[in-house]
Parts: C-alpha cells; structure tokens; sequence
C-alpha cells in the first residue's frame, strides 16, 4: 500500500484500513457506508475484496458503475462471472512465478536480492467502471 500511497499523495484519495476476514469486512462496510456512498470509485487489493464490497453495495441498494466503479486486482477467473464483471488490474502469473523463484533460490545460495519485484501490470476494462459525472 505505501507505493500506491506514494504514486497517488498529490490527488484526492482516501484509503482504507480493511479486515481480512469476510466477516469483519462486512461489518466494517456497514460501519463505513455513509463514507463510501460519497466515494466515485474503488479500488481494492484483490479481486476477492472488490467483489465482496460490490455485492454488499449492491445489497445496500447502490448501481455498480452507475453510482460507484469498483476495480479489483489479481484478473481472477471470477472477475467474469461477478455482475457486473469486474474491472481488474492484472499481471503476468508465468512471470511473477518466474520472479518468486528467482528470489527464492538467490535466497537459498545465500545471496542478497531485491525485497521489491516490479512486475509489469495491465488494465482489464469490464462493466464495474462508469463515466465519472461530478454532478
């Protein structure tokens, strides 16, 4: 989170602390509603988080992509099958796996490696991404 801090510290964002049990999530999602009714977008840490606030959202009474654009990250194969599917931030899984073991067997031999691996990403548009109006 502190890279997307530091990338995003000029514009006008909030983030949020968010549990990492379903439960505690839905309960913090309720304890945040009024806050995140006056939210344009989201963007979650993982495909799994997104769609869980998309459907308590929805639950709420709130219009995907009309009213709010939700955006995970991983490009799960159940992004597709999310309504509306989802928009995804996704990454080349033979690469980060290519990366993980290169690590890991520097790592074994002793050797010192990089604790940051950068990893191209690309943006994969679905229908939980609107028009911003700012009326």
């Amino acid at each position: 989170m502190d890279g997307c801090r530091d990338a995003m510290r000029d514009a006008t964002v909030d983030f949020m602390q968010v549990p990492l049990t379903a439960a505690q999530r839905r309960d913090f999602y309720h304890m945040s509603l009024a806050a995140i009714r006056q939210y344009s977008a989201v963007f979650a840490v993982s495909d799994t988080y997104a769609i869980g606030r998309m459907h308590f959202l929805q639950e709420q009474g709130m219009k995907i992509s009309k009213e709010i654009s939700i955006v995970g990250f991983d490009n799960m194969g159940l992004c597709e099958r999310a309504y509306p599917c989802l928009t995804t931030v996704g990454q080349d899984a033979y690469e980060r796996a290519k990366a993980a073991v290169a690590a890991l067997q520097k790592l074994k031999a002793g050797e010192i490696t990089e604790a940051v691996q950068k990893i191209h990403v690309y943006l994969v548009e679905r229908e939980s991404v609107g028009e911003y109006d700012a009326t």
